[in-house]
């Protein structure tokens, strides 16, 4: 998990309290010589609200 907090006392027109922390994971498996199937996910939560996302993904090498 990565955290940071950022004060800015330079401009009044920008944050003075930004506050987040992230954690990314995924995994890869490869099916064959050219094809790979992986997953991911990762949360977000800072100052600005909430995200999570879950994704799949296939890839296929040419030569």
């Amino acid at each position: 998990m990565i955290r940071t907090s950022y004060e800015n006392h330079n401009s009044a027109k920008c944050t003075n309290d930004y506050d987040a922390w992230w954690l990314f994971g995924g995994v890869s498996y490869k099916l064959a010589k050219k094809q790979t199937l992986s997953t991911f996910t990762y949360m977000i939560d800072n100052s600005y609200g909430q995200e999570e996302r879950f994704g799949i993904t296939y890839k296929y090498t040419f030569d």
